[in-house]
Order: structure tokens, then sequence, then C-alpha cells
């Protein structure tokens, strides 16, 4: 009886011994899966980032090709062949200007109006535009925009105020392979035309809208002051709609 419990004593510690050993072997499979399941992660995360890098790169290969917003003509050019440029969409960074390109058959004219005339304007009126590069001719132009806000003050006239002025954009409706970005322009806009109209100097005029009308013969040509009702007016001539006919003197 005594043997036969020593042998199971035996039995028994040698199972407990197997159980510890298999115990150990678990736990470090346990172990080794965690290593594993971190190394997973940390290759996943590996992935990610050669795909973000690899995002990256394509887009910089796109920004290799140069492509324009419009069609036209270039007209200066900022950076030479084998200058390193900033890309905007690379960082903070603005990007750098390579060329300008400009459609010259859609020509605009800018002209800073005094306040006290572009209130008179809208968008439509008509244009004759003058250049000094194309002399004798005049090219039809459109109001194609009034600036919202003036352009400032800096500017003096005679009495010494300032004058105000406002941006206005024409547009050249006559487009002219002649016309060129930078040239000098004189603008005539439009507010009103009328045809087969009787005209005076605007300095017959004296105040009150009165004229020295002779009512006399040669020699004595006696005048006498006459008023008169004027309609359109410029800084040249001004229109008479009532007071004198043709031919007066």
């Amino acid at each position: 009886m005594e043997g036969t419990r020593k042998e199971d004593i035996v039995a028994a510690k040698a199972q407990v011994e197997s159980a510890r050993i298999a115990l150990e072997s678990e736990r470090t499979n346990a172990a080794n899966a965690q290593l594993r399941a971190r190394d997973v992660e940390r290759s996943r995360a590996q992935v990610e980032q050669i795909q973000n890098q690899l995002a990256q790169q394509q887009v910089q290969l796109k920004e290799t090709n140069i492509v324009a917003p419009i069609s036209g003509q270039v007209i200066s050019k900022s950076i030479n062949e084998g200058e390193l440029v900033a890309s905007a969409t690379g960082g903070f960074a603005q990007g750098a200007v390579l060329v300008k390109i400009a459609d010259l058959s859609k020509m605009q004219v800018k002209v800073n109006i005094n306040e006290v005339d572009v209130a008179r304007l809208k968008v439509g009126l008509p244009a004759n535009i003058r250049v000094d590069g194309v002399k004798g001719q005049v090219f039809k132009g459109v109001v194609a925009s009034l600036a919202p806000a003036s352009i400032g003050s800096n500017s003096t006239s005679s009495t010494g105020s300032s004058v105000v002025r406002f941006e206005v954009k024409v547009a050249v409706t006559t487009p002219d392979n002649r016309l060129r970005p930078g040239m000098t322009a004189a603008v005539d806009i439009v507010l009103d035309q009328k045809d087969n109209i009787l005209t005076l100097p605007a300095e017959a005029l004296t105040a009150g809208d009165k004229v020295s009308f002779v009512t006399g013969n040669v020699p004595d040509e006696a005048t006498s002051q006459k008023s008169v009702t004027v309609g359109l007016r410029n800084n040249a001539v001004v229109e008479i709609v009532s007071g004198l006919k043709a031919g007066d003197k």
C-alpha cells in the first residue's frame, strides 16, 4: 500500500511539473503573440507612412507639368530654366510667379475718374479710346466696371484741395493686334449723344447761359445779350436748344 502511494505522489509531481511547463509555454506564446501584434501595428504604420510619402511624391510629380489657366501670350518671365521654385501646395509658401500670360484679344483700359464725374457713369456706356502708340486711330470700348471704393486722394487739384478718384475699367470692343499692355490711353466716355444739333463754342457763353447776339449791320454791328437754353455740353462745345438759329452771328 505504501509503495502504491509513493508512485501516486511521484506521478502527481510529474503532472504538476508538466502542467507548469505547459503554463510557461502558454505564457511565452502569449508574450510572443503580443510581440507579433505590436510588429503588425508597426508594419501597418510604416505602410501608411510610405503611402503618404507616395501621395506627396505623386503631387510633386504632377506639379512638374505647368499648365496655364488661360490661353494667351506670355508677356513676362520671372523664372529662368534651372532655378528652384517653391510649391504653393508643399507648405505655407505662396508659390512663385513663373510667367505672366495675357489674352490680348480682350484688352481693358484702366482710367481714374474724378468722384464728381464717376457718379454719372454706369456699366455699358460706350467709350472712344485713343492710344499714343497708334496715332489717328479711335478704338471703340464700353464701360466694364466701376470700382466700389476710391483709390485714394493723393493727387491735388488746381485749387489745392485733394481730388478723390475711382478706377474705371473700359473694355475694348474692337480688338487690334497693335494694342499692347502698358500703353498710354485717353478715354472719352459718352454719357449721351445727339446728332444734327445746333452748337456753340463753350467760351461763347457767359454767366447765366447768355450770348452776345449781333443785331445790327456792318459796320455798326450792334450787339445785345440774349439768353439761350442749353442741352448737352462738354469742355469744348454746348448744345443750343432754343434762343438761336443756325447762321446767327
